[in-house]
């Protein structure tokens, strides 16, 4: 056992330290940059090459393509696209189509592990978003028709880079999929 008088002349060292002006602060870690969302705001656009009409969010760009057959929806404030195409089809040529282009998000997917979203509007449309929570660069896919003259495929893609950490864009995934859910619920033709 320690003597009492080194106990006691250890007491006032210790105190002394406490009170100290020259207190170092250590840093804390870097902080994550904060994403602003946007509102949901949507406003109404014509396409009259291909005869529909979409809804999309107000901050976003939309682009009709020379060919009539691509449209970009830009997202610069998240530096992404919804990049979609716009296939005519007829009843000889609908199933084929229809099984193309799931076959080829299914190749997309991959193994992933995906949530399916349905979609089924009373004019007849009926649309498929296929959400994965993965590193993938196009998080979001999906697949609509009128099951008569038209089907729009697409993806949504973060430009720039080949991966992205799904954990640092959740909630400009999450904010894109309510967007695409509106514009396909208000997909109708001209």
């Amino acid at each position: 056992m320690l003597p009492i008088w080194i106990v006691a002349a250890c007491i006032p060292l210790l105190l002394s330290e406490c009170n100290s002006n020259d207190y170092i602060t250590t840093p804390r870690p870097t902080a994550y940059p904060r994403i602003a969302l946007h509102d949901s705001t949507f406003t109404a656009v014509a396409l009259p090459r291909i005869n529909l009409q979409v809804s999309t969010s107000a901050i976003a760009s939309l682009h009709e393509k020379e060919n009539a057959t691509w449209i970009d929806i830009n997202y610069p404030n998240y530096n992404a696209t919804i990049h979609a195409t716009y296939t005519p089809v007829d009843n000889t040529t609908l199933n084929a189509t229809l099984a193309n282009r799931s076959e080829r998000i299914a190749l997309d997917l991959g193994d992933t592990t995906f949530e399916n979203i349905s979609i089924n509007n009373p004019d007849g449309t009926s649309a498929n978003i296929y959400a994965t929570r993965n590193n993938m660069v196009t998080p979001l896919m999906f697949l609509a028709t009128d099951h008569k003259s038209w089907i729009l495929s697409g993806a949504v893609a973060f430009e720039g880079t080949s991966a992205i950490n799904y954990d640092s864009v959740a909630p400009i995934v999450n904010t894109l999929q309510r967007d695409l859910i509106h514009t396909l619920q208000n997909l109708s033709q001209q």
